[in-house]
């Protein structure tokens, strides 16, 4: 739940170039909460990990507490749906956005098998990210 706290998104991006762009494209964007309109004194908080690792050992210690994931199809060293359940063991509640520039059917159904919220293409336009990003952060309020 995010009430009273800054909302957080967690990129999961190996791309240096497209992390910086979501991370951008996000904090300057303002979220007041279960409405949805936007306030320029709640900015989005945007986190970054590194590696798998650092992703669930933060996740688990409770170090990293994001509102919402959005995770790069190419950032696990294993298959995405595998990575996504053990988020979702971790985190059961937590909206999850697959990012993807190299969509395939099977991709595409295996992590929807395991329980996203958003299946995302790239290239993105900004008004895309920004507004399932709102719409994961709202649904993180729930």
């Amino acid at each position: 739940m995010i009430t009273g706290e800054q909302p957080s998104v967690l990129l999961i991006e190996d791309d240096a170039a497209t992390r910086e762009a979501f991370k951008d494209g996000l904090e300057s964007y303002g979220y007041s909460g279960g409405s949805g309109r936007l306030q320029e004194s709640r900015h989005i908080q945007v986190l970054a990990v590194f590696s798998e690792g650092d992703l669930f050992e933060g996740l688990r210690a409770g170090s990293l507490d994001p509102s919402v994931i959005m995770l790069s199809a190419t950032f696990t060293e294993r298959p995405v749906p595998e990575t996504i359940s053990q988020i979702k063991e971790l985190k059961e509640d937590i909206p999850v956005v697959v990012v993807t520039a190299n969509s395939t059917a099977e991709l595409e159904r295996g992590v929807r098998r395991v329980g996203i919220f958003y299946y995302m293409t790239l290239p993105a336009r900004r008004d895309e990210i920004q507004q399932v990003t709102l719409s994961a952060l709202r649904a993180a309020e729930r």
